[in-house]
């Protein structure tokens, strides 16, 4: 065979490939095998037999990418003989740099305008051919200030020697600044290995933890190594070398891509090799432990899972004690979640397996510290966990770019591994119970109320600090994760993949569905609202009297942590990029990563942002009723009546240890009954009347869940004697403290301090007019144009002191034609609303003698108003100012 082409005109990194068609006649050729070979090694072109693997063991209908997979190393019984005549002394000798010719020409103001707008696009999949030309065309004006290394180099036309002179010349001139943009280097678009090489020596500069954060994108990287000496495989090899924690995560790194993608097995295996041999004979024998026991678990699990479910616990029965004989002899082993987890043995009585299609094993370790708890984790098998280890990787960045922007959302986050394919471990967070678990106390009706989560936080939590700390807990967690959710596209959003533990925290899990692939019924999408936020969870943050606060509270974190993984969209970006190829359902090419750009928005301003995301929250409640019926279908489809209910456990220091009447008094027509409390430090006596231990019930059915509780002695089963009555309420009482109950503050102060009723001077404050109404503005000014958001409004009434339905109306004075007036949507019955929208004035020349003026209405209703002179205000800050009650 002959090419036009000369050999010294390819790059260096050209690959031969080879395919054996097959036709029989009248039928369409089909591919028989297949075979990969580099074109040059050690700088010589490469001659010898190739063996050509079976397409349909690969399942191919295309040869594999270029790459050194080796797998037709694997193959037998088709044999190619290739040799390079004439050529046996030809050397491929790579080109120098020259001296770089960047920088020359500082661009003009448009042109630099031009160039950051096209490089805001971050990817190299989302740049057209015109746009790669353009920055190519324009390298002598392009610096680290206005592009990236990687959408630059991308637009170079050819990769010939000629050419890589000025590209190398680039390489050495061009810092990197951000780990991101090292990662993006090694990404299937650059294979020149002085470009990896370079990318290399950025990543170099990272800490241990810093390098963990994109090990599984580094592991797909290593696709494109060109030999077992390459950079990344012995940065990859040197680091695991100091870091146990970072050898055994790439161990089992190797092994899922070494079992889930077969064209690159055989490089894998050969990588995993050298681990192996570097390692160490402790840590090889420590790694093979596992090997073992993840083999043995996943049978089990595979078994319980295509068994009938008649038979399932009987398997169960067999496989745990298999599982318990692993640890005989005094063997001890570490997880594949985390080498930290280190067991030695299984509590045979705790293991499990979960209602759902799947049917995952849950296995409960004996921790190998005699002090530490029990280590639960689940087996699943015939899933793909590469997309859940994907999905937590990118919210556990999100959460370190929150962490270092200042803002603590509160994160939880499990461990999750994926070992081999179509199975995995996951970690089991203690103390948390899921959604449905919490709503199945009320039966089929529980999802469908508001209050399930405040009486949940009252029962777990025991005093008002607890309470209060466990909202702020779920505030927090529940922003984060909306947050995360909305960008990310997770779907599939039902009440069994919601879980909270017993501090508040909120979290999700389950990824099966991301980048907004939504289950259908027929043709309308379940999951029709940007993120799961309902009025139970907005019932929760805002009962307690600090409704506006709370709310406001809550937007305001959701636009801040939405605006600080906007500015650094390119951390998610390239760790989504570089697993487009690993073979996950979701995440398979650029459509996919378009999507999580387009909710990024990185070309909207912060305002723009936090308007648009304040919209996104306002949808969302407006969607809350077809959600919980959502999670109503959900509840009927997997029949919660079969579950046990999450008790709650005693607190071990009471504040109420007992609670006795010991003798009651009639005074008049009043019969007064002295309630005798043992607390944890003493006794107190108090007197209440039957009406007031009836108000205390009544109190408690408000924060507590009314199954769990005692049925009040009422009425119909009461006799006319005071004695009767004292004996039914000393029943009532000690069912009351062995219950949830005991050991609550809240149900403390109810007994000792007797219910809360409000006087009428404190009926009519709450009606009082609020002394200081106030509207939160943020304003910029840029390219002429004014901007301003309008965030909150605070202590706003209506005359008669009622809630209004609020809007503010806006001019921009002098307004000599009377056309700048502008005004906001409408928010219904809420004395502080929240609003986040934008109004914009533009071609404004200069803010000197520039007047803002504001209207609070109701329905045409005038509330209140204020001037703000902007040539006075500091701009791009958040501001309250004070509404007078009369128009200015």
């Amino acid at each position: 065979m002959s090419f036009p082409i000369q050999i010294n005109s390819l790059p260096y990194e050209s690959m031969l490939t080879f395919r054996l068609l097959g036709s029989k006649q009248g039928k369409t050729p089909e591919l028989l095998r297949w075979a990969v070979l580099p074109l040059f090694a050690d700088n010589k072109l490469v001659s010898g037999t190739v063996l050509l693997s079976m397409s349909a063991l690969e399942e191919l209908t295309e040869p594999p990418t270029p790459g050194v997979s080796d797998s037709h190393r694997q193959a037998t019984g088709v044999i190619l003989q290739v040799e390079f005549p004439d050529t046996h002394r030809w050397v491929y000798k790579r080109p120098k740099s020259l001296a770089c010719s960047l920088f020359i020409t500082p661009p003009f103001e448009e042109l630099h305008k031009k160039i950051v707008n096209v490089s805001q696009k971050h990817s190299v999949s989302f740049l057209t051919d015109n746009e790669k030309a353009f920055l190519w065309s324009k390298r002598h004006s392009c610096n680290k200030d206005n592009t990236y290394l990687h959408l630059l180099l991308s637009g170079a036309p050819q990769w010939t020697p000629e050419d890589l002179s000025e590209i190398y010349g680039i390489l050495e001139h061009w810092p990197l600044r951000n780990p991101e943009e090292a990662l993006l280097l090694l990404s299937d678009c650059f294979q020149d290995q002085n470009v990896r090489r370079v990318a290399v020596q950025r990543l170099e500069q990272l800490s241990d933890v810093e390098l963990e954060g994109c090990l599984p994108q580094l592991v797909q990287a290593l696709k494109l190594e060109w030999n077992l000496n390459g950079p990344l495989i012995l940065l990859l090899l040197s680091r695991s070398l100091q870091s146990v924690r970072m050898a055994h995560q790439l161990y089992w790194l190797l092994e899922d891509a070494r079992e889930t993608n077969k064209h690159y097995q055989s490089w894998y295996s050969k990588v995993q090799a050298g681990l192996r041999y570097c390692c160490g004979r402790q840590l090889r024998q420590e790694l093979e432990n596992e090997h073992q026991l993840v083999k043995l678990l996943m049978a089990a699990a595979e078994r319980i899972r295509m068994a009938d479910k008649a038979k399932r616990k009987d398997i169960l029965k067999h496989e745990r004690i298999k599982m318990s004989d692993f640890f005989k002899g005094g063997v001890m082993c570490r997880l594949p979640l985390d080498p930290a987890l280190l067991v030695r043995g299984v509590d045979i009585e705790a293991c499990k397996f979960y209602n759902s299609n799947a049917a995952p094993l849950g296995v409960a370790f004996i921790n190998a510290d005699s002090l530490g708890r029990n280590i639960s984790i689940i087996c699943k098998t015939g899933e793909n966990l590469g997309q859940d280890m994907l999905v937590l990787q990118a919210v556990r960045a999100m959460d370190r770019i929150w962490l270092e922007s200042g803002l603590d959302m509160r994160m939880v986050t499990y461990r999750c591994v994926a070992t081999g394919r179509d199975q995995g471990l996951l970690e089991v967070i203690p103390k948390a119970v899921t959604l449905a678990q919490i709503q199945q106390e009320w039966g089929l009706r529980g999802p469908l109320r508001e209050d399930t989560l405040e009486k949940w936080f009252h029962m777990w939590n025991r005093t008002e600090e607890e309470y209060e700390e466990a909202v702020m807990n779920f505030l927090h967690s529940c922003a984060g994760w909306c947050v995360a959710t909305f960008i990310l596209g997770i779907c599939d959003r039902h009440n069994d993949n919601i879980m909270l533990k017993h501090s508040g925290h909120m979290f999700h899990i389950d990824f099966g569905k991301i980048m907004g692939n939504a289950q259908k019924f027929g043709s309308i999408k379940r999951d029709r609202c940007p993120f799961i936020f309902t009025s139970e969870m907005l019932h929760l943050i805002t009962v307690g009297g600090k409704m506006a606060q709370r709310f406001q509270s809550f937007v305001e974190l959701c636009c801040k942590a939405y605006n600080a993984i906007r500015r650094r969209c390119p951390v998610l970006l390239s760790l989504l990029e570089l697993m487009t190829g690993a073979g996950l359902p979701e995440m398979k090419n650029s459509q996919d990563l378009q999507y999580v750009y387009n909710n990024l928005r990185p070309q909207d301003s912060d305002l723009e942002a936090a308007s648009y995301f304040t919209k996104m929250i306002k949808d969302s409640l407006c969607l809350s009723l077809p959600v919980k019926f959502n999670f109503l279908i959900h509840s009927f489809g997997q029949s919660l009546k079969a579950r046990q209910p999450a008790q709650p456990v005693p607190s071990p220091h009471t504040n109420i240890q007992e609670a006795v009447i010991q003798k009651f008094s009639d005074k008049g027509r009043t019969v007064t009954y002295e309630l005798h409390v043992k607390i944890e430090d003493g006794y107190l006596t108090c007197e209440r009347t039957f009406s007031e231990f009836e108000m205390i019930h009544k109190e408690l059915q408000k924060k507590f869940v009314e199954s769990l509780l005692p049925e009040f002695p009422g009425w119909y089963k009461l006799s006319f004697t005071a004695s009767r009555r004292m004996t039914l309420l000393n029943k009532y009482l000690k069912e009351l403290f062995n219950g949830p109950c005991k050991g609550n503050e809240v149900v403390c102060s109810l007994f000792l301090d007797g219910p809360k009723t409000h006087t009428a001077e404190e009926s009519k404050k709450d009606l009082a007019w609020p002394s200081k109404p106030q509207i939160q503005l943020c304003m910029t000014y840029k390219d002429l144009k004014l901007t301003i958001l309008i965030k909150h409004l605070k202590n706003i009434r209506m005359p008669n002191g009622s809630c209004p339905d609020a809007y503010v109306v806006t001019r921009l004075r002098p307004d000599p034609g009377n056309c700048s007036k502008k005004k906001t949507n409408m928010v219904r019955n809420s004395s502080n609303p929240t609003f986040n929208e934008l109004i914009e004035y533009s071609d404004v020349q200069s803010l000197q003698g520039k007047v803002l003026e504001l209207h609070v209405k109701s329905r045409g209703t005038f509330l209140a108003a204020t001037n703000i002179w902007l040539a006075d205000r500091r701009m791009g800050t958040d501001e309250w100012f004070p509404l007078g009650s009369s128009s200015v």
